[in-house]
């Protein structure tokens, strides 16, 4: 890759990460509602009487919650993705700056010889 490219591919990079941190969020928030709503519904409950049965209940519903586990996975896959991202992204800011270095050293070389 030509050097010139480096901070277009560092960019796009840091643009999919940012929007993967994004989706992340929303998933989270996501999540964060189905179990609000299932607090809620077990807070509002007679059947429970004390927290040992609320927590096991909650528990139960969250496993037999379909939207749940459908979030829970999708915030895995996208956690995954993020990292790998931020893994391509830091391997182009490395491999620039190894290029960088190397045109420095061939620049270098130059200068001796002219000189």
């Amino acid at each position: 890759m030509k050097l010139s490219n480096f901070p277009h591919a560092i960019a796009t990079a840091q643009q999919k990460l940012l929007n993967l941190g994004k989706d992340l969020t929303i998933v989270r928030n996501q999540l964060l509602l189905e179990e609000n709503s299932i607090d809620q519904a077990i807070a509002f409950s007679s059947d429970f009487k004390n927290d040992s049965q609320r927590k096991t209940a909650k528990a139960q519903m969250l496993q037999e919650s379909a939207l749940y586990q459908s979030l829970t996975q999708n915030l895995a896959g996208l956690t995954d993705k993020y990292n790998r991202v931020d893994i391509n992204l830091q391997l182009v800011k490395n491999n620039f700056t190894v290029a960088k270095l190397e045109m420095r050293e061939r620049i270098a070389k130059m200068e001796t010889l002219v000189a």
